[in-house]
């Protein structure tokens, strides 16, 4: 019965025609249904097979996921894992805030901020508390300062386009290009 009811929920998606707006609010419902379906091995590979069918003409996307919301794109494996588990590096996660909860420190610097997971689920999390992100690479400090504008939080992080290092100087960085993504 449930696979009937989710069967017919991706017809839906496949085939109506949706305003962008619908679109996204789609794909969010199958974002939180997702932690669920991983629950279920036979399901799971099943539903994975259904949804790159539907995804297969849509690869950027915006997600709910943790109280945040993501701008991702299906190709990068961290936005992939976001997308399919709805889950990232939870534990990690979880023992900073708890870290912070006992220490209640000022400020919180994320070295190698990616797209903001760390940055903005803690900043969310803690509201006093002083986010500085550091991502060296252009294309993903782009989708970092969009990440923070898509969820008002451009007062309370502040974000530096530079790698950090044990030496002063300018360095050549090198970033890996793998199925057309960094």
């Amino acid at each position: 019965f449930f696979f009937m009811e989710l069967h017919n929920y991706f017809y839906y998606i496949r085939w109506k025609e949706l305003s962008a707006r619908n679109y996204v609010k789609n794909l969010v419902m199958i974002v939180n249904i997702n932690g669920f379906i991983n629950k279920i091995p036979f399901i799971k590979k099943i539903y994975s097979r259904i949804l790159n069918i539907i995804l297969s003409s849509k690869e950027e996307l915006l997600v709910d996921f943790k109280n945040i919301q993501l701008f991702i794109n299906i190709k990068d494996p961290i936005d992939k894992i976001i997308f399919y588990k709805n889950a990232y590096e939870e534990r990690q996660i979880n023992f900073l805030a708890e870290w912070i909860k006992k220490n209640q420190p000022n400020i919180f610097i994320d070295i190698g901020a990616n797209f903001g997971v760390y940055s903005l689920r803690i900043s969310k999390l803690f509201q006093t508390l002083k986010v500085i992100a550091f991502e060296p690479v252009l294309t993903t400090f782009n989708k970092l300062k969009m990440n923070i504008k898509i969820n008002n939080l451009e007062k309370r992080i502040k974000t530096y386009n530079v790698g950090l290092s044990s030496t002063n100087g300018l360095k050549k960085m090198i970033a890996l290009k793998r199925r057309n993504y960094i």
